[in-house]
């Protein structure tokens, strides 16, 4: 925050003439301080994994309490989805083969033959192919197309999109899934 709002002033200054006026952190906050130093780079792992969450038992107690929300964080674990990406997945048709995949998703999976098209919710709009490579990803596949209408996506039927996202939310924070 320190060194965006510096930034700010920054270009104030060289808009009135006055490029030096506003100096770097250090200057304000001491060398020494957390505040001066931008870190960019993660200090230990935040992965479930690293923190020895049973991944298989939290997804089976988040669809004990709604198995919409289990879906979502099923798509999320078994294909690396963000959340939105996963309540917007529309599973029909959304398997396609290598030759229709984008170019850099097919380049970078070169062993693969069949990828996940992801293009609902996805960041910045950008669609994204995810190899196939498990059977428990064609497993959970199998188990959307069965239950989610066509040209519908993985939320509860009848809920709106910011519905379906705050009982997401909602759930995941009651089964004690948050950053704390």
């Amino acid at each position: 925050t320190i060194h965006n709002y510096l930034s700010f002033l920054r270009s104030f200054g060289a808009w009135i003439g006055k490029p030096g006026m506003v100096r770097e952190p250090q200057y304000y906050v001491g060398a020494d301080s957390p505040h001066a130093h931008r870190s960019q780079v993660a200090t230990f792992d935040h992965s479930w994994q690293a923190r020895e969450v049973d991944i298989e038992a939290k997804i089976a107690e988040v669809a004990a309490i709604d198995p919409w929300v289990g879906l979502q964080l099923e798509l999320c674990a078994r294909f690396g989805l963000r959340p939105k990406e996963a309540r917007h997945f529309r599973p029909h048709g959304a398997v396609i083969p290598r030759a229709q995949a984008m170019a850099r998703d097919a380049g970078a999976f070169p062993e693969h033959e069949t990828f996940l098209r992801i293009s609902h919710g996805t960041k910045g709009g950008r669609p994204r192919d995810v190899p196939i490579t498990t059977d428990a990803q064609r497993d959970l596949l199998s188990r959307l197309t069965t239950l989610v209408a066509t040209d519908m996506y993985v939320g509860r039927p009848g809920r709106t999109s910011g519905q379906n996202s705050s009982r997401f939310y909602y759930v995941i924070r009651k089964c004690g899934i948050s950053k704390d």
